[in-house]
């Protein structure tokens, strides 16, 4: 994702609305948390945050990474399922 690109996807993001779909680990955390406008549909783009934690036994976040996606059927089927 270039730099232009992101800043836009983000800014956009604090203006609307959204929706998520947050993927938790083995011990209940966040892993994986997919962010996307609440008008997007099936093949636009998402935000995915993935978190790194200290170790097995914390809550302690040590590692962030954003990345761009693709909002998928399987993401929209849990929005539609609430």
């Amino acid at each position: 994702m270039s730099e232009a690109n992101g800043k836009e996807f983000y800014q956009t993001q604090s203006q609307e609305h959204v929706k998520q779909v947050v993927e938790l680990d083995a011990q209940s955390r966040p892993y994986k948390v997919y962010t996307a406008a609440l008008a997007h549909s099936v093949g636009q783009p998402c935000e995915v945050t993935t978190y790194g934690y200290e170790n097995v036994n914390t809550t302690t976040i040590v590692a962030r990474l954003e990345e761009q996606d693709t909002w998928t059927q399987a993401h929209q089927g849990i929005i539609d399922a609430l």
